[in-house]
C-alpha cells in the first residue's frame, strides 16, 4: 500500500497535539467556570437560604449562575457533563422559585429540566436516571402542591421508574425514598388508601436501612419527617387515631431538632408548623380542646416566624391565619373568648390584607369567612350584638364570592335577636 509521506505525518501528529492542547484548555476554563457556579451555589444552599430578608439577593445570584451556565452549554454543545449540570441549575432555580412564591415560574424551570434530561442521548447512563429522575420527583412536589394530583402522580411514577433502572440503586436510596414518599402524599389525596400507605410504608423502609443517606444526615430527617406526617394524615382517614398521633408526634420532634441544629431550617419549619396543625385538627375532632389549643399555637408561632423571614411567600401567612383562625375555634369551645376574639381578629386583619395586596384563592376566602362567623359568634355571646351582626354580615359577603348558596342574612339576624332575647 502506498506510504503516507514523512511530512504527513508530522503535520498529523502536530494537530493531534494542538488539539489535545485546545480540549486541556477548554476544559481547564470548564472547570474553572464550574467552580464558580458551584461556589454561588453552595453560598445559596447553606449560607443564604436560611437568612432572612435575603430573598431578592438569592434570586438574583441563582439568576446569574442559570445564565452563565446556559452559556457553558452553548460553547459546549457536546460535553454531556455540561448539559447535565444545567438540567441541576434548572432544578435548583424552580425551588428557589417556589420558595419566593412563584410556583408558574417553578414550574416552567422544573419543565426546562425535564425536557433538556430528556434530549440527552446518554443511554445506559446512571447519572442520567439519576437527574431525569429528580426532576420528574420535583415536578410531581409542585404539581401536588398546586392540587394537579393526577399529573403528580404520573410524575412521581416516572421518577421512581427512573431511580430503578440504575444498576446499584442503593447508592442513592435517599432519593428513591423521598419519591416514594412523594407518591404515597399524592395517592392519599386521590383517596388510593392501600397505594398510598404501601408507597409511604416503602419510603420508611429506605429510611430507615444502613446507608440509606449517603447524601446528608439532614436530608434523611427531612424525608422521614415528611413520610411520616403523609401517613399520619392517611392513618387518621382510616380511623387509625392513636397511631396518627404519635406519628405526628415524631415528625414534629424531628422538624424541631432539625430546626435547632440549623439544618434545612426552612422547610423544617414548614413541615413542623403543617405537622402541628394536622395534630390539632386530630384532637379538635377529638373535643381535646385544651390539648389542641397547644399545637394550633405552636403553628402560629411557626408559620409567623416563616412569615417575618420571608414577607413576599404568601403561604406563609395564609398558614399563619388558618392556626390563628382554628386556634381562635378551640379557645372558644373552652369558653376563652376573650383570647377566642383576638386570634379571630388577628386571623382577619392578616387575610384581608393579603385580599387587599393579592386577591385570596377560595380555600383562603373560606377561612375568612369563617373567621368573621367564629367571631360574630364570640361578640354575642359576649352581648356585643351590633358588632357580632356587623361580623356575620362580613362573613356572608365573603361566602358570596365562593358559594351560591351562603348562611342567609335572615339566619344571622335570628341568632342575634335570639342572644338578645327578642322573639
Amino acid at each position: 500500500p502506498p506510504r503516507t509521506p514523512r511530512h504527513g505525518v508530522r503535520r498529523q501528529r502536530q494537530m493531534c497535539i494542538r488539539d489535545r492542547e485546545q480540549n486541556d484548555r477548554a476544559s481547564n476554563h470548564l472547570a474553572l467556570t464550574e467552580q464558580t457556579i458551584d461556589g454561588m451555589l453552595k453560598r445559596l444552599s447553606h449560607e443564604l437560604k436560611d437568612l432572612p430578608q435575603t430573598s431578592v439577593v438569592r434570586e438574583q445570584l441563582l439568576g446569574e449562575a442559570l445564565q452563565l451556565q446556559k452559556k457553558m452549554l452553548e460553547l459546549e454543545q457536546g460535553n454531556p457533563s455540561v448539559a447535565l449540570r444545567t438540567v441541576n441549575v434548572h432544578k435548583r432555580m424552580a425551588e428557589l422559585q417556589q420558595l419566593l412564591g412563584d410556583p408558574q415560574a417553578a414550574l416552567a424551570s422544573a419543565r426546562e429540566a425535564i425536557d433538556l434530561a430528556s434530549s440527552l442521548d446518554l443511554e445506559g447512563s446512571d447519572e442520567l436516571h439519576f437527574e431525569l429522575g429528580r426532576s420528574h420527583a420535583q415536578m410531581a412536589s409542585l404539581l401536588r402542591t398546586q392540587g394537579d394530583f393526577r399529573k403528580a402522580r404520573e410524575e412521581a411514577q416516572l421518577a421512581i421508574d427512573e431511580f430503578l433502572q440504575v444498576a446499584q440503586p442503593e447508592d442513592d436510596q435517599l432519593a428513591l425514598a423521598s419519591a416514594y414518599r412523594e407518591l404515597g402524599a399524592i395517592e392519599e389525596h386521590l383517596g388510593s388508601v392501600s397505594a398510598a400507605e404501601s408507597a409511604l410504608q416503602q419510603a420508611l423502609q429506605l429510611l430507615e436501612q444502613p446507608g440509606a443517606a449517603p447524601h446528608s444526615d439532614a436530608e434523611r430527617q427531612k424525608t422521614t419527617a415528611e413520610a411520616l406526617n403523609s401517613l399520619a394524615i392517611l392513618y387518621r382517614a382510616s380511623g387509625r387515631a392513636e397511631e396518627a398521633e404519635e406519628l405526628y408526634l415524631k415528625c414534629i420532634t424531628i422538624c424541631q431538632r432539625m430546626a435547632d441544629q440549623g439544618n434545612q431550617r426552612i422547610e423544617a419549619l414548614d413541615q413542623l408548623g403543617i405537622s402541628a396543625i394536622n395534630l390539632g385538627n386530630l384532637m379538635m375532632s377529638q373535643s381535646r380542646h385544651e390539648e389542641a389549643a397547644v399545637p394550633y399555637a405552636r403553628a402560629a408561632e411557626t408559620f409567623a416566624e416563616l412569615e417575618r423571614d420571608f414577607p413576599r411567600v404568601v403561604r406563609y401567612q395564609e398558614r399563619t391565619a388558618r392556626s390563628l383562625m382554628s386556634l381562635g375555634l378551640v379557645q372558644s369551645e373552652s369558653d376563652n373568648l376573650v383570647e377566642a376574639e383576638k386570634n379571630y381578629r388577628r386571623a382577619i386583619e392578616k387575610l384581608e390584607s393579603l385580599d387587599r395586596l393579592h386577591g385570596l384563592p377560595a380555600v383562603s376566602v373560606d377561612v375568612l369567612a369563617a373567621s368573621y362567623n367564629n367571631r360574630g359568634n364570640v361578640l354575642v355571646d359576649g352581648e356585643e350584638f351590633d358588632e357580632g351582626l356587623s361580623a356575620f354580615d362580613e362573613s356572608l359577603r365573603r361566602r358570596t364570592r365562593i358559594s351560591d348558596t351562603p348562611t342567609s342574612r335572615p339566619v344571622a339576624q335570628h341568632a342575634v335577636n335570639r342572644a338578645r332575647g327578642n322573639p
